[in-house]
């Protein structure tokens, strides 16, 4: 299955951090993945461009505030496996008020008025967050995310029910085929010496 990854598009996080000195916290991401209870799901080209805008709508004004939180790589493992995540991948080992990090993850929720967004280095998520103070909520980032999920599960099931029944469809030729050889090698088999020796009776009887 062909699957897509989307660089990320730094343009309309730019556009919007005019205000504020927070998303410069973007800049420099190379690349975007989603998760939905530990498991990975894709955006379309479409989706991605749509998500961009309303991501950013949702952190228009927001405002950095000093970290309310700190990670810890065990529990934060075992948080990802459920609920809905954003992990923001950066090429390199980016520094921003003294933390490094080469990637951030983000756990979208419903109501939620402000984010943690956790420090990643070389797979461990731990150490302080950058916490952003929203000043609406994530709902339409979350909403926007769980239906682009379902889509892309829906496209998946499809695509494996194709994939199921043209591989039906190959196996039921191979079985007409094993067929079709042994009724021609049933016709080509030489015949039985009991049907030889009845056709050779009636001929002598008939002589």
């Amino acid at each position: 299955m062909l699957r897509m990854c989307y660089f990320f598009m730094i343009l309309p996080i730019l556009l919007c951090s005019s205000s504020m000195g927070v998303l410069n916290l973007f800049q420099e991401v190379k690349m975007v993945e989603y998760y939905y209870n530990g498991e990975q799901f894709w955006l379309t080209n479409e989706q991605q461009e749509k998500f961009d805008n309303i991501f950013c709508d949702a952190l228009k004004d927001a405002r950095q505030m000093p970290a309310y939180g700190v990670s810890l790589d065990d529990y934060t493992q075992k948080a990802f496996k459920s609920g809905l995540w954003i992990k923001f991948i950066y090429n390199d080992t980016i520094v921003k008020s003294e933390m490094p990090f080469d990637c951030l993850l983000l756990n979208v929720c419903e109501d939620c008025h402000g984010i943690n967004l956790i420090r990643g280095n070389d797979g461990v998520f731990e150490g302080r967050c950058f916490y952003l103070d929203l000043e609406g909520t994530l709902d339409d980032v979350y909403q926007f995310l769980l239906d682009a999920k379902e889509r892309h599960s829906q496209s998946e099931v499809e695509l494996d029910f194709e994939e199921k029944a043209l591989s039906e469809g190959d196996q039921n030729l191979e079985d007409i085929d094993e067929e079709g050889d042994k009724e021609s090698d049933q016709n080509s088999a030489p015949p039985d010496e009991n049907i030889l020796k009845s056709s050779k009776e009636i001929l002598d009887h008939l002589i």
